[in-house]
């Protein structure tokens, strides 16, 4: 924006775990989310649910009433899986880095932008939850992590490229220290 005729070198960048909203929940969301100052918006657990769905066409600007709206990307998840959703009030351009993710891609959503006169890519992430008792979901995180750095590497990045969403891991240096968590989730978010 224009702060006293001189261009602003910030950008204001929301991530929110929406918890897949029912449609009442989602109207909800929607009522707050159009008051916030956001340039990027990114918004994890969705699925091609009807409260989704409505925040999509609600972000575009074609619900509940005509608006200017944003320009949205959101990859719909096949069957019961989980997907990310941006929203941005600059052009996005999905990207193809979410398909060098071998495992679990849904949960990952690249856009290319033009921001503050830089080209900048932005990857939206939703990494699996694991729990803390159910192996079973431990290794789908495990799979999602090593697939996600393994891409990481052997991606071509933009120079300016921002990570984003919800990792379901804390910082290694988070008090209190939560044991539950193991070196390779801490290694995914330092990455």
């Amino acid at each position: 924006g224009m702060e006293d005729g001189v261009a602003s070198k910030t950008f204001t960048m929301l991530c929110w775990n929406i918890q897949n909203p029912s449609l009442r929940r989602a109207r909800k969301q929607f009522s707050w989310l159009r008051r916030q100052p956001f340039d990027i918006l990114i918004l994890t657990e969705c699925k091609k649910s009807e409260g989704c769905l409505f925040l999509e066409a609600s972000l575009q600007g074609h619900v509940p009433v005509e608006t200017d709206g944003c320009d949205v990307v959101f990859p719909k998840p096949a069957h019961d899986e989980y997907g990310v959703l941006i929203a941005g009030n600059v052009q996005l351009t999905p990207s193809g880095f979410s398909n060098c993710v071998k495992q679990y891609s849904p949960r990952v959503n690249p856009v290319t932008l033009r921001l503050l006169d830089q080209e900048m890519e932005v990857i939206g992430v939703y990494a699996p939850s694991r729990g803390f008792r159910s192996d079973k979901r431990r290794q789908k995180k495990k799979l999602f992590v090593s697939s996600f750095l393994e891409a990481l590497e052997a991606a071509p990045l933009s120079r300016l490229c921002i990570l984003a969403g919800d990792f379901n891991v804390l910082e290694p240096s988070h008090v209190p220290h939560y044991p539950e968590f193991e070196e390779w989730e801490y290694e995914f978010y330092r990455a």
